[in-house]
């Protein structure tokens, strides 16, 4: 055992290093979390200088950025929805980045199934997300920029990253829909 604690199972994050490891914690007076950092080295907690919230997740390391995405979910008395402020983490310092962008192929990605599929391009990935309407888009994450550039959009078809392979070579977009192994062409990029 490293830590005894009420830590959150879903949201461990470890640097590939092995050296950092971030995760939520449940505060228990308040019921709320904090966010950690422990240095698997020496086993030290620390506490992210972050005010206690509803929900921390801890959604990847980045290593474009050498740090830890940080999403926190803050509930404000004057707004009737959540708030999501967005973090980048230097786990060595505990120095907090607020950052903007779209973080959604990142968030709907399952890590522990299937890591986003890089493109032959630094710090790029080839994603797929569609909408519940039969809509999927298809396009390229840059995580230094954290934007999303669509390339092509399909009606009547839903598949996301977790379904997909791109074959670059063969200029090809392999998924299952349906229980069927299809195929589409891969839309060139800029």
């Amino acid at each position: 055992m490293i830590k005894k604690g009420d830590y959150d199972d879903s949201d461990i994050v470890v640097s590939p290093d092995n050296r950092w490891l971030v995760v939520a914690k449940e505060d228990k007076k308040s019921g709320w979390e904090n966010l950690v950092r422990i240095n698997l080295q020496t086993n030290e907690e620390y506490r992210v200088s972050l005010e206690l919230s509803y929900e921390f997740d801890v959604i990847a390391y980045l290593p474009a950025h050498n740090k830890f995405l940080i999403r926190q979910t803050k509930f404000v008395k004057s707004q009737p929805d959540r708030l999501f402020l967005t973090f980048l983490l230097d786990a060595e310092t505990g120095k907090l980045e607020k950052i903007t962008g779209n973080f959604d192929p990142l968030l709907y990605q399952d890590q522990d199934r299937k890591p986003l599929q890089s493109t032959q391009k630094p710090n790029t990935f080839w994603v797929a997300k569609h909408d519940f309407k039969g809509t999927a888009q298809f396009g390229i994450y840059d995580t230094n920029s954290f934007t999303f550039q669509v390339l092509a959009t399909w009606s009547d078809i839903e598949f996301d990253s977790n379904d997909m392979w791109v074959d670059e070579d063969a200029m090809k977009i392999y998924f299952v829909y349906g229980g069927h192994l299809l195929a589409l062409p891969l839309p060139m990029t800029n």
